[in-house]
């Protein structure tokens, strides 16, 4: 009976250790509260910046968040204004190195951030307002100089019919940026009304496998 008792009290102990850590939990990121998900033996991280309906279930960082984690990449999203610096020092603490990654709106507070002293090691910019003059603020204004570009990966759709986030702005910000970035054209078309919505080619609808492997094989070193 005691040889029981003990096999039962050593497997309370070890079985914590060995589920899948991939349930959602929420954090607290300065006065913001994230979503973290954290995958068995994450290879990396990534801080997830989603688009003008902040964290919603159709936003595409959101709808393939559960890709990414299962590819091991460990994600925090973190609605809009959230400290982005304090964001990424937290992924670093779960699993380096840590990748910024916004989509549409989520590339302007992206930008905003790193150009405040937010340090990824990756930044990845989804489908956003990249160059002046824009309805969104761009993402040239808010860095002011390519100097604080960590490497970046600018994905961009040439059937992205969004009038806030201009395609044809993809290939001057990459000149601009001097090397630090690399443009990667996505695809996906999509069926929503919306041309900026997340079921557009403006959200990849249709692409995501394209945009998950292209985030991966840039994230992961």
């Amino acid at each position: 009976m005691r040889r029981i008792f003990l096999v039962f009290t050593l497997a309370l102990f070890v079985l914590p250790a060995t589920t899948p850590a991939q349930a959602q939990q929420k954090v607290q990121i300065g006065d913001k509260e994230a979503i973290l998900h954290v995958p068995p033996n994450p290879r990396a991280s990534a801080v997830l910046v989603p688009g003008k309906g902040n964290i919603i279930p159709s936003d595409p960082l959101l709808r393939n968040q559960a890709a990414l984690n299962a590819k091991g990449i460990a994600t925090l999203t973190v609605p809009h204004d959230t400290r982005l610096g304090q964001a990424i020092e937290y992924m670093r603490s779960i699993k380096a190195p840590v990748a910024l990654i916004g989509v549409s709106a989520g590339v302007s507070y992206a930008a905003r951030g790193v150009g405040r002293g937010a340090k990824p090691d990756t930044l990845v910019l989804i489908s956003g307002s990249l160059m002046p003059p824009g309805k969104l603020p761009p993402a040239q204004e808010l860095l002011k100089t390519p100097a604080v570009l960590p490497p970046t990966l600018v994905m961009a759709n040439r059937n992205d019919a969004c009038e806030f986030t201009p395609v044809a702005a993809a290939e001057p910000f990459v000149a601009w940026t001097g090397g630090r970035a690399t443009l990667q054209w996505i695809g996906g078309s999509g069926t929503g009304r919306d041309p900026c919505g997340p079921n557009s080619a403006h959200g990849f609808m249709g692409a995501d496998a394209e945009v998950v492997d292209g985030i991966v094989r840039f994230v992961i070193r």
